[in-house]
């Protein structure tokens, strides 16, 4: 049985609307179902399921895809989850053959606001181009990480715009 009839099949509980959820295959349905008060749905209440729905998509899909390989899946960069890990890995390398381990922090300027003004697709877009850009400007031997936030005087210096 395809998406379709399962989605047809579906329907028969009452369901207005059956969205399938594919990214390469087949995900899951986000099902909805008619108005409290019965009415029709507006154009805009279509528009915002379909942006759920491929948003839902990308996530889980993101989440099967990357979580389990530690690499964030926008970046291609280590994530924050498997950051100790490296991090360990590095000291660990460095004490062995008596070499400093160093870190370096970059923040995307105005990443927020760029994020507000323009929307999730196109702020992820940046990171998309931002994440393999690091990698090319770094020795093969150094590893890049999304998302670590530290700040020596404290948390109330870095701002929600971190990337």
């Amino acid at each position: 049985m395809d998406w379709q009839e399962v989605a047809e099949q579906l329907k028969k509980y009452h369901a207005e609307l059956v969205i399938p959820l594919i990214v390469e295959s087949l995900l899951g349905f986000i099902i909805v179902g008619k108005k409290r008060d019965r009415s029709d749905y507006s154009s805009t209440d279509w528009n915002t399921f379909v942006l759920v729905s491929n948003n839902a998509g990308m996530a889980i899909y993101s989440i099967f895809k990357n979580e389990d390989s530690g690499i964030d899946g926008l970046t291609k960069a280590i994530n924050q989850r498997s950051f100790p890990h490296f991090l360990g890995k590095a000291v660990a390398q460095g004490v062995r053959g008596k070499q400093a381990v160093w870190g370096g922090a970059l923040d995307v300027d105005h990443f927020k606001d760029y994020n507000e003004t323009y929307g999730h697709d196109e702020a992820n877009e940046i990171l998309r181009a931002f994440g393999p850009y690091l990698q090319k400007m770094t020795r093969e031997s150094d590893f890049v990480c999304r998302s670590i936030r530290y700040h020596p005087a404290g948390p109330h210096h870095y701002g929600s715009g971190n990337a």
